[in-house]
């Protein structure tokens, strides 16, 4: 399996756990990456402010992808709907495709409408791509503890063009837990948001959002939070602290992995190899650093 991978913003400045585990699991789950060659911003951020300015830069990276002719993977949830989306509007809309083309071609770039390139999430790649029956069987230390899921709203809606998994009932994180020993279950609170875009005008509100949710999580018997996306990671893991200074609760404490450091515990990887040291949350708790 080979994939170009993007990167994004988030995961090559902040979030380096992520990228250091993916880069240790994947190769041993017979996964093949390689870098776009170029890292550039998808655009996402400023998709509601200048929808064209945010069309051309997704569009750049789906043209380069398209050049290298190898399927694209995003392992961040903002730049997979950003890459999606914008697939889907310049294959949907001929006058939107000529507009952009016309401006890559001083990059000596050109997207073409009628060849997709495939664009793959992380819980893509190890759910479907990889397989439950091959993460099994690279499981040497089968995870013990109980982990809730958040998903994140970005890979499952809105569902106008393939996402992920099901907005309603998603069930794919869920299943590579289970395939590496992990305990699981559904909640209620599951796919409530982390208010992540909302951090620059009410940080203080997301900071309470988050805490409550990570005080749910840990009342309903779970051991840990488990997600697939960075600033879903920067809400609840970095930002643990804060959320506990302006909630003024100290029991707002629960360790928060990424879906590749579960996988990588799993297959016997030491943590400190999947970033986990550099994990905010108290995730030693539950690990050997």
């Amino acid at each position: 399996m080979k994939y170009t991978v993007f990167w994004g913003c988030m995961i090559a400045t902040v979030e380096y756990g992520y990228e250091i585990s993916v880069r240790e699991v994947f190769p041993r789950l017979g996964v093949e990456l390689t870098d776009l060659g170029w890292n550039a911003c998808c655009g996402y951020p400023i998709m509601q402010v200048n929808n064209k300015a945010w069309l051309y830069l997704a569009s750049r990276i789906l043209a380069e992808a398209q050049r290298l002719g190898i399927p694209l993977f995003v392992p961040c949830n903002g730049c997979h709907i950003s890459l999606c989306e914008a697939q889907h509007i310049l294959i949907e809309r001929d006058e939107l495709a000529a507009w952009v083309n016309e401006l890559l071609k001083e990059e000596e770039l050109r997207f073409n409408p009628s060849k997709p390139i495939k664009v793959l999430h992380t819980i893509e790649v190890l759910h479907d791509e990889i397989g439950l029956e091959n993460l099994k069987k690279a499981v040497v230390k089968p995870l013990s503890f109980k982990v809730a899921c958040h998903y994140g709203c970005h890979i499952l809606r809105p569902s106008d063009f393939p996402r992920v998994d099901d907005a309603e009932n998603p069930s794919k994180m869920e299943a590579i837990l289970e395939a590496i020993g992990a305990k699981t279950s559904d909640y209620p609170e599951r796919l409530e948001c982390c208010g992540a875009g909302a951090n620059v005008v009410e940080p203080e509100l997301v900071a309470r959002l988050c805490g409550w949710k990570l005080k749910v999580v840990k009342a309903r018997g779970f051991d840990a939070m488990v997600t697939s996306c960075p600033a879903c990671q920067a809400n609840y893991d970095a930002k643990q602290d804060a959320i506990r200074q302006i909630m003024n609760d100290p029991d707002v404490s629960l360790p928060v992995f990424y879906l590749t450091q579960l996988v990588g515990l799993a297959m016997g990887i030491e943590p400190r190899k999947l970033g986990l040291d550099l994990n905010k949350s108290p995730v030693e708790s539950l690990i050997n650093l």
